[in-house]
Order: C-alpha cells, then sequence, then structure tokens
C-alpha cells in the first residue's frame, strides 16, 4: 500500500547486501554519441516536423531550378506579370520571368548564406579560442584585447565597410558575419584553461541544435541587407534586373 513521503521511516525500506561482482557492471547499455542524438530527435515531434520541413525546402531548393523548364533570368515580355497559372505555378514578374524559378535559386543562396554564416564563425571562434586557452599568457591577453574591442563596434560598421569592398552579396555577407560572430564562441573557448583540446566537440553541443538553430539568423540578415541602401556595383545574385 503506498504511503505519503510524510509517514515514511526506517522500517519500509529494506537494506540489500552489497555485491561487489556488480559494482562494475554497466547498467545502462553502450549508445554512441550521433545515435543518442538521433534517439532525442525522435522523440521530439516537433523537432522532426521542423527537420522534415527543412528537408523539403532543402530539395527543392536543389531540384526545382534544375527541373524548371524557364531560367531564373530568362526574360518574355509577352508575358509579364501574369498570375498564378499551371504554365507559372507562382505567376511571372514585371520582366516576364517565372517567379517559381527565382524563388527556389533564392532559397539555394539563402541556404548558402545561412550555413555559411552558421559554420564559419564558429570554425574560427574555436579556433582562436582554442590557441588563446592552450597557450595562455600573451597569447590569451591578445586575443581576448581583440575579442574586448571587437565587441564594442556595432556590427553595422563591420557590414557597411565590407559589403562597400566586396559589394552586396552571398560572399560578403558571410564574411560579416563571420568577423561579428566568432567572438562569442571564442570567448567560451578561452574560459576553458587547460592542455587538452579533447573538450573542443562539447561545446558545440548536439550538432544539430548547435547548427540549426544559427542558420536563421545569417538569412535574415541577409534578407535585410539585401534591400540596404549602400552603394553596390552589382545587386545581389536573387535581385537580378
Amino acid at each position: 500500500m503506498n504511503k505519503p513521503a510524510s509517514s515514511l521511516n526506517e522500517q519500509d525500506f529494506v537494506r540489500l547486501p552489497a555485491d561487489r561482482s556488480m559494482a562494475d557492471a554497466i547498467v545502462r547499455p553502450s549508445v554512441s554519441y550521433w545515435r543518442d542524438v538521433l534517439r532525442r530527435i525522435r522523440s521530439d515531434k516537433v523537432a522532426i516536423v521542423r527537420l522534415t520541413f527543412l528537408v523539403i525546402i532543402i530539395l527543392m531548393a536543389i531540384f526545382a531550378p534544375i527541373l524548371s523548364p524557364y531560367g531564373y533570368e530568362t526574360t518574355d515580355l509577352l508575358h509579364t506579370n501574369q498570375p498564378p497559372s499551371a504554365e507559372h505555378w507562382f505567376g511571372t514578374d514585371a520582366g516576364g520571368r517565372d517567379l517559381w524559378t527565382r524563388v527556389w535559386v533564392g532559397a539555394r543562396i539563402s541556404l548558402i548564406i545561412g550555413l555559411g554564416g552558421a559554420i564559419v564563425p564558429q570554425i574560427i571562434g574555436i579556433f582562436l579560442g582554442g590557441l588563446s586557452g592552450f597557450f595562455g599568457g600573451w597569447v590569451d591577453m591578445l586575443i581576448m584585447r581583440i575579442i574586448d574591442v571587437g565587441v564594442c563596434i556595432p556590427s553595422l560598421v563591420y557590414v557597411t565597410l565590407i559589403m562597400l569592398w566586396l559589394d552586396a552579396g552571398p560572399v560578403a555577407i558571410i564574411i560579416a558575419i563571420a568577423i561579428t560572430g566568432w567572438m562569442d564562441s571564442g570567448a567560451g573557448c578561452s574560459s576553458l584553461k587547460t592542455g587538452s583540446l579533447s573538450w573542443l566537440p562539447a561545446l558545440w553541443g548536439p550538432p544539430p541544435s548547435a547548427l540549426f538553430s544559427g542558420i536563421s539568423c545569417p538569412i535574415s540578415w541577409a534578407s535585410r541587407w539585401s534591400t540596404s541602401p549602400l552603394p553596390s556595383r552589382r545587386p545581389f545574385s536573387w535581385r537580378h534586373t
């Protein structure tokens, strides 16, 4: 019969004898790192829905422009500003270009910027922060002072200078995000003062969550900067005229 916790006493428990033969037994089965990640994803229905949606977008961005009979820059002045139809699923723009093809070509570039903006800053930050934490001394001091100065400068300054130098485009966006985004992971690596670099993979956490959580921010930055009034010798590739 169940008793409330407040009424339990020593007579309600039985002391089991120690079994030294079971001292080194592994009660929980051994699970690899990636298998544990997969098990956690399967147990989260929301994560499965998001991952499925992301895979569909990636597949469409890869294959939709290839299978489309229209090029994303091909103009047709006889069919401008057409509504969605069986021939043009998303209609056409003022230049007669197929919007279905242009949407998925733009999705390609957005995914490239998202993945590059999520991976490149982490690689730079982990590398420089690892050097700082591994060697310490003047190396740690130099890198930490660079981070201190860097975080004091608004990211818009970096973005403006880089986009004026390289023009508005995916490469400029990824470089700008890398310059402004490596400092957090670099400072985190440096705080782990150790003589071994075996702790570096732990900074990422589960790879899917660490990677996909950082994709949306670069894409939103790219969307904002693609319509910026900064002077440029060429437009973003998804807004050719």
